[in-house]
């Protein structure tokens, strides 16, 4: 059962239009027809592809990109979301549940202190306040 699936995303560009995005799988960026320039995160090198170039961008870094001339690209890279929940969860093993239910254990203690602090240290002492009623009914002690 596949988890993702391909993408492609075909963009317009001028040089005064960009594009840029940023996902956690390798993309892939085919020049169809003009010049592109391309500026990747954390690249101190910046590319310039004619049309027929294929570029293959790195996973997790975000990849721009700014016609130097009338210009499409088509974008390759993987789809994420497209699974159900549960699929996505099986799909990576189970990694991060029990991070997760320790983080919502810990939410709920909390939560759960801090009404015990409220009922403790505040409607407690409201409970021993004489209201006015009370004071009416007491004997005087002179």
């Amino acid at each position: 059962m596949a988890t993702a699936m391909e993408k492609k995303l075909e963009v317009a560009l001028d040089s005064s239009r960009a594009w840029s995005s940023k996902q956690r799988d390798p993309m892939q960026v085919e020049v169809l027809e003009g010049t592109v320039f391309l500026t990747v995160e954390g690249d101190a090198r910046d590319h310039v592809i004619s049309a027929g170039d294929v570029y293959q961008g790195p996973p997790g870094r975000r990849l721009a990109a700014m016609g130097l001339s009338p210009s499409r690209i088509r974008v390759s890279g993987t789809a994420r979301g497209t699974a159900r929940p549960l699929e996505r969860f099986a799909a990576r093993g189970g990694r991060g549940f029990a991070r997760h239910l320790l983080g919502g254990t810990l939410i709920v203690a909390v939560w759960l202190s801090l009404w015990t602090w409220v009922a403790a240290g505040v409607v407690a002492p409201l409970s021993t306040i004489p209201t006015a009623s009370s004071a009416a009914t007491s004997p005087n002690r002179s």
